[in-house]
């Protein structure tokens, strides 16, 4: 954070990132929304959040974004607004107030001396289908609140799914 986006933020802009680590993201709404609540606009303790999902909901059903800014990004071209895992977080249209960091990925990693390469999934419904066929041979991340990868493979499979209910429209 601070070498990728701290270093160009203090040489090209004259701005001092100064990153607030917290347990956990909601403290930071949570500051917000008192500050507001208390009548304070301008001198917020807080500048940036780095939020998604449904601290991304919340923020938004209360007015507490600015926007929106993110079709006005740079390099905002090159994104796939009609993506919906970009077009919406936790449900909730992004309408350009929240801006893309990176997809997450999943890695499926096997025992090649167990399991053929040709016998692997290749889509989550293939995932599905080897599950079923193998009880108790796969693991994944269970998606608890908070947990960033299991909540974004939640998202992925649910968005494959409505991706192909669209299609049948």
């Amino acid at each position: 954070m601070n070498e990728t986006y701290g270093r160009p933020l203090r040489d090209e802009f004259g701005i001092q990132l100064q990153p607030v680590y917290l347990n956990a993201t909601f403290h930071a709404v949570d500051q917000v929304t008192r500050e507001l609540a208390a009548g304070n606009t301008d001198n917020g303790s807080v500048d940036l959040i780095w939020i998604n999902g449904e601290n991304f909901a919340t923020m938004k059903a209360n007015n507490l974004l600015f926007g929106p800014f993110a079709n006005r990004l740079p390099l905002s071209s090159l994104v796939d607004w009609n993506n919906s895992a970009i077009a919406f977080d936790f449900g909730v249209s992004v309408d350009f107030m929240e801006s893309v960091w990176s997809q997450a990925q999943f890695q499926f990693v096997y025992h090649p001396l167990r399991t053929a390469e040709s016998a692997l999934p290749r889509s989550f419904t293939g995932w599905l289908n080897y599950a079923r066929a193998n009880p108790g041979r796969l693991s994944y991340i269970f998606p608890n609140r908070g947990d960033f990868l299991a909540a974004r493979l939640k998202r992925a499979i649910v968005s494959r799914v409505c991706a192909v209910f669209d299609s049948l429209l």
